[in-house]
């Protein structure tokens, strides 16, 4: 989403900071099932928050990112808290591993950061990188959300509804439950762009998880909280590369 490296001290933490560490990280998680021994790429690392659960719950995690500033920050904590996993900076839609080298595959909010092209790209590689009948999983801002606007003081969108085009970035901002802000955009895919393009990746997609949020979630941090309870701001695909 566009500046948010210059930023990179926002996203370091090790408990839930953002919405999304509420209604998209857990589900991506749970998706990917038992990942105990299991070698799993993360896309799009950010400062390692995802990589340090995986690895937590049993996995062996390479995560990669494309900001020197992030990886800079999930090297920081690897080093203070030495977990095993492996940092280093990546593209997206041009990976730097063999094929089939990961049993499973994760990416949440990455596509916000890529265009169309860029986005098959990025599926087609997470498709190369996996072993057959592996896991990738890939969680995004909802459609839906960015379209109509969805009222969230976690994620003020800052533009009018009249002015949404979802070939272009769309400015909104960051909040974080210590009060912390900043500006940002992000490029909006239709639920038909990335069906289709993860059809073409060669994918089959096993599992289509709209989150709401729970009474539980609202407990935490009560003034952020919008329409998260009846409108579901995230996707997440659960897909297979299928044993052809």
């Amino acid at each position: 989403m566009g500046n948010q490296y210059k930023n990179a001290d926002f996203w370091l933490r090790d408990d839930k900071l953002i919405q999304s560490d509420f209604l998209c990280r857990p589900q991506s998680i749970n998706a990917l099932g038992d990942v105990n021994g299991k070698n799993i790429l993360d896309i799009g690392c950010g400062e390692g928050y995802v990589c340090r659960i995986l690895t937590r719950k049993g996995a062996k995690v390479i995560g990669i990112d494309n900001s020197k500033e992030m990886i800079a920050k999930a090297t920081e904590m690897e080093t203070k808290k030495p977990l095993g996993i492996s940092y280093s900076l990546g593209d997206a839609t041009k990976l730097e591993f063999e094929d089939k080298s990961f049993d499973k595959a994760i990416s949440i909010c990455v596509t916000p950061h890529l265009n169309k092209k860029e986005t098959l790209k990025h599926f087609k590689e997470a498709f190369r990188v996996l072993k057959t009948n592996g896991l990738f999983v890939i969680g995004c801002p909802h459609p839906t959300s960015w379209k109509e606007m969805y009222h969230s003081p976690w994620w003020p969108l800052r533009y009018k509804k009249e002015e949404f085009d979802c070939n272009k970035p769309m400015p909104c901002t960051l909040v974080a439950s210590n009060g912390t802000k900043f500006d940002v955009e992000g490029i909006p895919h239709t639920e038909e762009e990335y069906e289709k393009d993860l059809a073409e990746a060669g994918f089959c997609i096993k599992e289509k998880i709209e989150p709401l949020a729970t009474p539980e979630d609202m407990k935490h941090f009560s003034g952020l909280w919008g329409e998260e309870a009846e409108k579901a701001f995230y996707l997440i695909y659960k897909c297979e590369k299928p044993n052809k």
